[in-house]
């Protein structure tokens, strides 16, 4: 995903100011696994149409206010024209403000959270809450906003879950909706299996879509942490004098031509690392590293995906 802070032009009384809001939403996708990055046009203006070239997000943010959204318009479209499958977003004062006109000018998804029940005033003080409670009366009288709970001036939260039913249902409408999950993501690190070939592949780079090979979805395989029967499989993690040994299950696993531990994996303060093993191998890995958070997962080719 793609988050874009825009210049506020040249009104020199609103000078840069970092873009917060992106970086709480930012903050948020990163912890529930998702890649983003975010752009202030506000000190680099330019770069844009190459990060999307390079990097292919399925989906485009924009902050728009009042006074940036005649260059957030003529940027939406030119992005439009040149990726149009581009899922475009935007959000912000003027966005919530004037929903119907974001959608007609070419936007797929407006975020216009103070319709919502449960918005108010906190963390400011009595004259900024005075002007935000005269915004909202002027809104309603000028613009017909009658819908409006509450027009503050500080950020605000959106529920992941609502603007994903919205792209959804917006994808649905386009009649492309077979072509595109939007309600399931894929994360970093997640392994997923063709049934028909046997092929298996690792996400490295989290996005929209359904994983596919010889013209079939590809089965998420999920990790399991708990031992069942004889034969155990849960990784277990000891130090060594030269950094992390990972033996597979309490009880040595079989490493048998047709039933074997295909690989073991660790992933160290957030890098990965990887043993792959063959029959007649002993199911276990030493990995010379010194690391404060471990996590280790194996696979076995007849049980699966297995983690500490």
């Amino acid at each position: 995903m793609l988050l874009i802070q825009p210049r506020w032009g040249r009104i020199s009384r609103f000078p840069s100011r970092p873009p917060l809001g992106l970086a709480y939403i930012a903050g948020a996708l990163k912890r529930a696994g998702y890649d983003s990055h975010i752009v202030d046009m506000q000190t680099d203006d330019t770069g844009v149409e190459g990060f999307i070239t390079s990097h292919s997000p399925r989906l485009i943010g924009f902050s728009v206010t009042t006074w940036t959204y005649k260059q957030v318009l003529e940027k939406a479209k030119r992005l439009k024209r040149c990726f149009p499958h581009l899922i475009l977003v935007a959000g912000g004062p003027h966005a919530t403000a004037l929903p119907g006109q974001m959608l007609d000018e070419g936007f797929d998804v407006v975020t216009a959270s103070r319709f919502q029940k449960g918005g108010g005033q906190s963390g400011v003080g009595l004259y900024r809450a005075i002007i935000s409670y005269c915004a909202q009366i002027f809104m309603k009288f000028v613009f017909g906003l009658w819908g409006q709970k509450e027009f503050s001036c500080g950020f605000r939260a959106y529920r992941a879950s609502i603007i994903q039913r919205a792209i959804k249902r917006l994808l649905e409408n386009q009649g492309v909706i077979g072509k595109i999950e939007v309600d399931h993501m894929t994360k970093q690190n997640e392994v997923y299996k063709c049934n028909v070939c046997g092929n298996i592949v690792e996400v490295v780079h989290a996005s929209f879509g359904t994983l596919v090979c010889c013209g079939q979805p590809m089965e998420l395989v999920n990790e399991k942490t708990e031992d069942v029967g004889l034969e155990k499989h849960v990784p277990v993690v000891e130090k060594t004098d030269t950094g992390i040994r990972v033996k597979v299950g309490s009880v040595p696993h079989p490493m048998e031509d047709k039933h074997y531990i295909e690989w073991i994996q660790i992933i160290a303060d957030g890098k990965l690392y990887r043993t792959f093993l063959e029959p007649g191998n002993k199911p276990q890995a030493e990995f010379e590293i010194n690391a404060k958070q471990i996590s280790a997962r194996e696979y076995c080719n007849v049980h699966g995906l297995w983690k500490s």
